[in-house]
């Protein structure tokens, strides 16, 4: 029976022991501090960004590369070509917004993507930003674009809707200027040099069609009420000695004042 008491009592010390030498049995015990995922090591997801600039005018915060992440949810199309992430430390004259820009290489050439134009689309819906889709108070749209050229080179803008049907008319719209219903609006970059486009909203447009199957083109606040992206583009390859290059920083979507 002695023997029996003795075998509990060690084997209440043992637990109690334990329990006094685990840490998380203690609520004065140090907690070990969670260390942040992959996905905010390289930049903190921007969503429904509303800042307002120097002037006092609000706007969405549609592209700043200031890191590896950020630049990737900007998307590329139609054989667009190399993107490469540049610091202010690096280059302090080709940022012209906080401490990041990239710096493109545009390809597109003959065989890629049926001849559509080479294209940068600032989205309303990617991982990133998921700013809005509602537009329909939106003053322009601006991007800072430096020119790598030694010649002036054409950019065109044209707004992407979230209606799937729209796309279909991308291809003639980006490759034939001269479309009854062209939606593209031209923007000439000096060369060597820094060039903000400003992209007013009153020139923003898309094709639709009535019940009929007519084409028509939608303009002001309805064109603008389901943006899906802010979208330019660059000449195909082929029509150039060299690939194009050109940097990128600073979109801007800002809303009228009130």
């Amino acid at each position: 029976m002695k023997k029996a008491l003795t075998l509990i009592l060690i084997a209440a010390l043992l637990v109690a022991c334990l329990c006094g030498c685990n840490p998380s049995a203690s609520s004065d015990a140090p907690q070990t501090e969670k260390k942040p995922s992959n996905r905010l090591d390289i930049g903190e997801r921007r969503s429904n960004v509303k800042l307002t600039d120097e002037n006092g005018q609000e706007y969405y915060l549609m592209g700043d590369f200031e890191n590896y992440y950020e630049a990737t949810q900007v998307k590329y199309s139609a054989g667009f070509g190399k993107v490469d992430m540049i610091s202010k430390a690096e280059q302090p004259d080709k940022v012209t917004n906080g401490e990041g820009s990239i710096h493109v290489t545009v390809a597109g050439n003959e065989s890629t993507w049926h001849k559509r134009r080479p294209n940068i689309r600032f989205s309303t819906t990617n991982a990133f930003f998921n700013a809005t889709t509602d537009f329909s108070k939106l003053d322009r749209f601006t991007l800072d674009v430096y020119n790598c050229q030694d010649y002036e080179v054409e950019l065109r803008f044209v707004l992407s809707t979230q209606v799937y049907n729209n796309v279909t008319f991308e291809d003639r719209i980006l490759t034939d200027p001269n479309y009854e219903y062209s939606t593209a609006e031209s923007y000439y970059l000096a060369p060597n040099t820094w060039t903000t486009v400003e992209v007013p909203a009153d020139v923003m447009r898309y094709v639709s069609w009535d019940t009929e199957g007519k084409a028509y083109l939608v303009t002001g606040a309805e064109a603008l009420s389901a943006v899906g992206a802010f979208v330019f583009t660059f000449d195909r390859g082929e029509l150039h000695e060299n690939p194009q290059e050109f940097y990128f920083d600073n979109a801007r979507a800002y809303l009228k004042s009130e």
